[in-house]
Parts: structure tokens; sequence; C-alpha cells
């Protein structure tokens, strides 16, 4: 089954933060990006971890944080990378990656920037409130 840009939408933007590094650690402005079920399909955990360790190797040059990206209930979980790059080199990243959306943040200001779904960039508030502890 396929989701539509504004179900997508609406389901990232509940999405909620967890990570283990401080505050202080958080690259900013940065993108948040997963290689974690291209497209919004479901696929292995196999899958799923040799694409994000391949994700990982291409950023492993540039600062970046691991952050797991998930569900309010925490019943879906996609382990992510909070990225210091530009926004069009996350867009190109998450192209290679089939992602259908990236995050960046901006001061504590978080976007849904649109990738391979149609739509515009949007803000959805603040970061901080989203960011939860990594107890789960």
């Amino acid at each position: 089954m396929s989701l539509e840009s504004s179900e997508l939408i609406n389901l990232y933007s509940e999405t909620v933060f967890c990570f283990t590094g401080e505050a202080s650690e958080i690259p900013n402005p940065c993108a948040i990006i997963t290689a974690y079920n291209p497209k919004s399909k479901l696929f292995s955990d196999k899958h799923n971890k040799t694409a994000n360790d391949a994700l990982e190797q291409d950023i492993s040059e540039v600062y970046y944080l691991p952050v797991d990206g998930a569900s309010i209930d925490k019943t879906h979980q996609e382990p992510s990378f909070m990225v210091q790059i530009s926004k069009p080199a996350a867009v190109g990243l998450a192209e290679k990656y089939n992602q259908n959306a990236i995050y960046w943040l901006e001061g504590d200001d978080l976007h849904i920037v649109p990738v391979l779904m149609e739509g515009d960039e949007i803000s959805i508030g603040s970061f901080q409130r989203r960011v939860q502890s990594n107890d789960y």
C-alpha cells in the first residue's frame, strides 16, 4: 500500500527523536536523514541496516550524530543521522537512498523537506519539544 504525500507529511510531522548525545553536540543547521524503508515501504532489518551502514559511510567525512526517529508511541523507529551538510547535499543523499523526505533543522525550527514525494518544504515547529529519552 502506498501512502499519499499528505498522509506521509502527517506521519512525519508527528516524529519524535531519541539520541544519546549531549544537546551541545547537536549540529545546527543540519539534516536528519535515514536509509531505512526506502519510499516509505517496509524492508527487512538486514536490508535496512545494510543501507544505513552505507549511508553512514557516505557521511563519514563530516560531523554527524546518530539519532532515532520514532513514532510518538515508539512502535516504529528508524535509526537516522543528524548530519552537518548543506540542504542540497542532504537532498542528494536522500535521493540516493530513495527517501521520500528529510528533516532540516535550523535553530529550533524543524522542517520537512520533500525529496521523492510531492509538496513544498514545511515548518513543523520546535525540534526541542520532539526530543525524548532514549530509554525505550
